[in-house]
């Protein structure tokens, strides 16, 4: 099953976005991810798109 073309995901902390991906359809991607680092008291945001 793959993900819908123009997908994004957004992840982000208090300070602003750390990370921002969008699914291309010109490459063979099936997934998106992040890795990002904190400490146990820092929270993250992460957020899903589906833009037209």
């Amino acid at each position: 099953m793959n993900l819908p073309e123009g997908i994004k995901l957004r992840v982000s902390d208090a300070a602003g976005i750390l990370v921002e991906q969008k699914l291309n359809s010109d490459e063979d991607d099936f997934y998106l991810f992040a890795h990002v680092v904190g400490g146990w008291d820092e929270k993250f945001i992460a957020t899903v798109f589906l833009t037209p």
